[in-house]
């Protein structure tokens, strides 16, 4: 079952079947989550309404096979639609979100995010080697993400700064290209603080929040995005990053910010 097969069936109804294969060590690994969580979070809406935030709360692992995921609209209002959605499997909460879907409005505030948040200077993806699925040495979903750094050190190589970018994309040429799978490819990068662990430790993303700046094309499927990564304090266990993301062409589509723990 693909990537795609699975959100559309998180969208169409409440009972989801996790694809084995999606593995990051003994979970299934966050990004699916996360987009399984918001496809059933856009298959409450009455009708269309851009994704413009998403938090996600990753409460415990989440293993292949059936899950049940419970949602609610908090609040439909002109503008903005408040949803929220839990996960859950063997009658527990693995993982809860919260999202607001909002309309376009008019507004005299206009600030340009080229200037601000300028595209990185990278070689063309096609000239960067992707990171390899080696198995039982990268995680299972490796094989089904095409990340390409350019920038940054590898996870567990003892380096001196965390942060890190490249080119990214699902192998999975997804027919309906929607925020969720744009999710699923954010989250496919190593955890930001492991190239400066000296040797391999559990680290994992606590707390996951993405602002979608515009929404990815429905043809989407194929394209490249560019990610990169910036970690603003790590201490006593914990980590706190940014990361922004911009389409091919150079335009900023999203940002999420992720609270990391590491017992390392």
């Amino acid at each position: 079952m693909s990537l795609q097969d699975m959100t559309a069936q998180a969208f169409a109804g409440s009972t989801v079947e996790i694809e084995p294969g999606w593995g990051q060590g003994r979970a299934t690994f966050g990004g699916v989550v996360g987009a399984l969580l918001v496809a059933r979070m856009r298959g409450m809406l009455t009708e269309p309404i851009p994704l413009r935030t998403v938090s996600v709360l990753f409460v415990a692992p989440v293993a292949p096979g059936p899950a049940r995921i419970e949602a609610s609209v908090l609040r439909a209002g002109s503008s903005a639609t408040l949803v929220r959605a839990e996960l859950i499997q063997d009658e527990k909460v693995a993982a809860s979100a919260q999202a607001a879907f909002g309309r376009d409005r008019q507004s005299v505030v206009v600030v340009d995010a080229e200037a601000r948040a300028p595209f990185p200077a990278a070689p063309d993806a096609e000239g960067v080697q992707r990171i390899p699925f080696i198995e039982g040495l990268t995680p299972d979903f490796i094989a089904k993400v095409d990340l390409r750094p350019t920038s940054g050190a590898m996870p567990y190589s003892g380096a001196s700064e965390p942060d890190m970018g490249g080119w990214m994309r699902l192998d999975e040429t997804v027919s309906d290209y929607q925020p969720e799978h744009l999710l699923a490819a954010i989250d496919a990068w190593p955890v930001a603080i492991t190239p400066m662990l000296p040797s391999p430790a559990p680290a994992s993303t606590l707390s996951w929040t993405v602002d979608v700046i515009e929404p990815p094309a429905p043809d989407a499927g194929a394209d490249y995005w560019r990610y990169q990564v910036r970690t603003d304090e790590a201490g006593d266990g914990y980590g706190h990053c940014r990361s922004l993301v911009w389409s091919a062409d150079g335009r900023l589509v999203a940002t999420s910010q992720q609270t990391l723990t590491v017992f390392g």
